[in-house]
């Protein structure tokens, strides 16, 4: 393939001036990645200080891929072309990037992994296989007790300790956790957490986001112990989905843990299909400046270019959906 050329960019409205088109052509992959960046754009989510905005591109200058660093989480990775991993890599450890971990499209993020440990020889441990699932036909449930709603003013705080709540069911390190009010509190204001309520009280949760590229993610869904295995998180997940797609969504998705085969079976019953196998790693330790290998000739703080094979141990694509 060509060589890569990645540019690390501070300001998202150039990047999304830049990446639209491609964010266009892969808008399951790099739904999270479209979220976040529509969210800061429209001022409905807030800047993290640090933050970085990953545009890949051709010699002729063509887009070819993205990925988004959110300090000091770890580097959320779309599906991108075989052999652009060493490129990323590159440039995000010459830039002195303390990355955390990586999450996304699985096969990238085996790539880049490769391509990381070779350059500051840290050691990586998975934190959960996910798969991301795209809604064909909704399906709701039916016999559950109960009605959706939108959470209100009223409901920030459960909002807060149910945002807290599935944060620790999806094991969540301590710098996600510390973003967890924050998060709930502003989905909330923006009209994007629902309730499933049985005799006026709040039983479940879910939250939508806007469709950002024409696809709206559901996620976090939670329901408090004592209250699960009642239906309601099928029902407050098909209320959600159905809310997105009468707000314009071309698609709806979520991402559901391997681990986790109730949730995968109800929403299989809701009538979503997998679409894309994901993963979560986390980098022990975390590289340092000082712990980084040399970058190749011609790198900088701000670009690096490759244009090597894919790392090994890299996994054949799963089908987009």
């Amino acid at each position: 393939m060509n060589p890569v050329t990645v540019e690390l960019l501070e300001d998202p409205a150039e990047f999304a001036r830049r990446a639209g088109d491609w964010i266009l052509g892969e808008p399951l992959s790099a739904n999270v990645l479209a979220v976040q960046l529509a969210g800061l754009l429209s001022g409905t989510r807030s800047v993290m200080a640090g933050s970085v905005w990953a545009l890949l591109t051709e010699p002729s200058g063509v887009v070819t891929g993205a990925a988004m660093h959110t300090s000091p989480v770890g580097v959320f990775l779309p599906r991108l072309p075989d052999g652009v991993a060493d490129a990323l890599a590159a440039a995000l450890a010459d830039a002195g990037r303390p990355l955390a971990g990586a999450t996304g499209e699985i096969a990238t993020v085996q790539a880049f992994t490769s391509a990381w440990q070779r350059r500051t020889g840290a050691s990586v441990r998975q934190v959960m296989a996910t798969r991301l699932h795209r809604l064909v036909e909704l399906v709701p449930p039916t016999g559950v007790p109960g009605s959706a709603r939108p959470a209100g003013p009223g409901h920030v705080e459960l909002a807060v300790g149910w945002f807290a709540g599935f944060a620790a069911d999806a094991r969540a390190d301590e710098r996600e956790v510390a973003s967890v009010a924050a998060t709930a509190r502003g989905r909330v204001a923006a009209g994007e957490v629902w309730l499933w309520s049985v005799a006026g009280e709040p039983v479940s949760l879910a939250s939508v986001s806007p469709p950002a590229a024409g696809v709206a993610r559901i996620g976090p869904v939670f329901t408090p112990f004592g209250m699960r295995r009642h239906g309601y998180a099928a029902a407050v997940t098909a209320a959600a989905a159905a809310a997105a797609l009468a707000g314009g969504a071309a698609e709806v998705v979520l991402y559901t843990d391997l681990a986790n085969p109730t949730a995968n079976g109800i929403y299989r019953r809701l009538g979503f299909e997998p679409a894309m196998e994901s993963t979560r790693v986390v980098f022990e330790p975390a590289a340092t400046v000082g712990e980084r290998q040399p970058v190749a000739a011609g790198s900088t703080a701000r670009t690096a270019t490759a244009g090597a094979p894919p790392g090994p141990g890299r996994a054949p694509r799963p089908p987009a959906g």
